[in-house]
């Protein structure tokens, strides 16, 4: 099947010259850009202009697909909304092809100082810095892998991509999400929540948690004071949700997912380094972990009450991947809600899913590395993937 390879990313960001890296490290491969369709003068958008650019950008995509020369399209844009992608990919219904979809990111900083040098070598105009920096940001609501290009040449970026794309064994890491994935909690908690909202008067709630899976306290807290006012007393509901919980597990066993152990060992046996990024705080974390006799397999974890900015952002992810000591690109993430999943895709891991709760949405399931009934049924997907350096 021929590959499609959507590549994103502000302006000044290295989309053009990663692009063109990576046509020359994949096989009869064509390269297209999407500004190519955009160079008149002067610079008219409209309505009628931007329906023609995008017609003609199918069309050439579409050509390309069909052509029997070539078994990779690589395609670079801006593509800083969703509905960018969404709408080219509905125009190309009906075509047969394997679709990856890539974001560049950087730092403010990286950023600033490329766009800088290009200004000053007369490539771009001084107020560019203005317009592509409130961008960056915008990627997170986009559905694709994200990698960080601020330290990385377009060579190493191109060779990552293609690695990607072509499957290679690059696998150094991987990070486990906890609750929904590990362990069978998040019914629990909706049990909880449900007896929790009784005893409020508000009635059974743990229709909330499908709401809050995957967030931090933090995050958590604001959506119910969303849904139920600035008033309502979240410190109550919490203590009793973890009254609840208490009390259920002092007489049940922590409920454990299906094949945690299997995985477990085969990713010990094969010397796979591993972190937990779990929105859960640290104590009930690390209490789990040790219940279910797992707590020495982790090299690291990260907790919710550790981090900033709740999932979908990158940042637990990047701080596991970090503690690791191993490169996000190279570092699979195994998970189970949105929230998860978006923040691995957003830090730039391979994203993995065993659903519990919820199941993956179209935007989701684009960028989806695998998905298992459970966590022993990835065991050929690590197998495969798992860097000869490993071990």
């Amino acid at each position: 099947m021929k590959n499609l390879i959507f590549l994103g990313g502000t302006m000044g960001v290295g989309k053009t010259a990663t692009a063109r890296a990576l046509q020359a490290l994949l096989p009869d491969c064509v390269f297209l850009d999407g500004d190519w369709c955009w160079d008149m003068k002067p610079f008219t958008v409209t309505e009628e202009t931007k329906a023609m650019v995008t017609d003609n950008i199918v069309h050439l995509l579409r050509n390309f697909l069909r052509c029997s020369a070539f078994q990779n399209v690589v395609f670079c844009w801006v593509m800083h909304e969703q509905a960018i992608a969404d709408g080219l990919l509905s125009a190309l219904a009906g075509e047969d092809f394997r679709f990856w979809n890539f974001s560049l990111t950087c730092t403010g900083e990286a950023l600033a100082a490329r766009l800088q040098k290009d200004v000053a070598a007369g490539i771009r105009k001084a107020d560019i810095t203005g317009r592509s920096l409130p961008r960056l940001p915008l990627y997170e609501q986009v559905a694709s892998r994200k990698l960080d290009v601020s330290s990385r040449t377009a060579e190493e970026a191109a060779g990552l991509l293609a690695a990607f794309v072509t499957e290679q064994p690059i696998l150094e890491g991987a990070v486990f999400d906890m609750d929904g994935l590990l362990f069978d909690t998040e019914r629990l908690c909706i049990e909880a929540t449900d007896w929790a909202g009784e005893q409020m008067g508000i009635g059974k709630a743990g229709w909330m948690n499908y709401r809050t899976l995957g967030t931090n306290n933090a995050e958590t807290r604001r959506l119910w004071l969303a849904e139920f006012g600035p008033e309502f007393d979240y410190s109550r509901l919490s203590a009793l949700v973890s009254e609840y919980t208490r009390r259920y597990l002092a007489e049940h066993p922590l409920p454990v997912k299906p094949g945690l152990y299997e995985l477990l060992d085969f990713l010990d046996g094969r010397g796979l380094p591993l972190a937990v990024a779990s929105s859960s705080d640290e104590q009930t974390v690390l209490r789990h972990l040790e219940r279910a006799g797992i707590r020495e397999r982790f090299r690291a974890v990260v907790c919710g009450n550790q981090i900033a900015r709740s999932k979908p952002a990158p940042d637990i992810y990047l701080a596991a991947c970090a503690r690791l000591g191993v490169d996000p690109a190279r570092c699979a993430a195994v998970e189970d809600s949105r929230n998860g999943l978006w923040s691995a895709a957003n830090a730039g891991c391979f994203p993995l899913m065993v659903p519990d709760l919820w199941q993956p949405d179209a935007e989701t399931a684009r960028f989806l590395s695998d998905k298992a009934t459970t966590l022993s049924d990835l065991i050929p997907w690590f197998a495969a993937h798992i860097s000869p350096k490993v071990g």
